[in-house]
């Protein structure tokens, strides 16, 4: 899209010379998110999902996961957890919003893989469970969940056909403005967030 020699932007400037290359407005959210994501906490988090995702990817293990979420969650609209992109970090929303969904029983398939007798697969349970069960991954999972809500909301609007340059900064701009208003309310919007980390740290 971008190369300077055979680039779509140099094919379309061949027809319109006076046209700039700029990035599309989803692709700047992405790289804005990525620059605000930049604390170890936040990168740790998606670490620590996206190994739990890899740990889920056999077949066996995905069958003791998909039992668990039958059992635990029975209503869940998910059976199976979604692999962490690489490079789009607003992509990711998808997979963290999926893994707050079925957490409960993420561990609940833990648990009972750490009694398999094949010791490397069951020690990487529990080094697994144990990371779940840290307040910092607890805490930092709920604040990436109720972020990237906003986000990924923008990032859709943004990538439709029909949306025009005010109807983007428009919209961008009222994300803004919520998103400053949890800073501005952070004790009181957080409060219910960290309260419920503590209770899943402890299960």
């Amino acid at each position: 899209m971008s190369g300077r020699l055979n680039g779509a932007q140099v094919h379309i400037r061949e027809v319109i010379p006076p046209a700039l290359y700029v990035h599309c407005a989803a692709h700047s959210l992405n790289l804005a998110v990525s620059n605000s994501c930049s604390l170890s906490s936040i990168r740790n988090c998606m670490g620590t999902i996206a190994s739990v995702n890899n740990f889920f990817i056999t077949p066996k293990r995905q069958n003791v996961l998909r039992k668990a979420i039958v059992e635990v969650l029975p209503a869940s609209g998910s059976l199976k957890l979604v692999q962490v992109c690489a490079t789009r970090w607003v992509d990711r929303h998808e997979s963290a919003s999926v893994f707050s969904s079925l957490q409960d029983a993420v561990v609940e398939a833990l648990a009972e893989i750490l009694s398999w007798p094949d010791k490397e697969t069951s020690s990487r349970a529990v080094q697994l469970l144990s990371a779940l069960r840290q307040s910092e991954f607890c805490i930092t999972r709920l604040v990436l969940k109720k972020v990237f809500d906003y986000s990924v909301v923008l990032c859709k609007i943004l990538q439709r056909k029909s949306i025009d340059l005010y109807e983007a900064v428009d919209t961008a701009e009222d994300i803004t403005s919520e998103m400053k208003s949890l800073r501005q309310n952070a004790e009181c919007e957080f409060h219910e967030l960290f309260v419920s980390a503590q209770e899943t740290a402890q299960n």
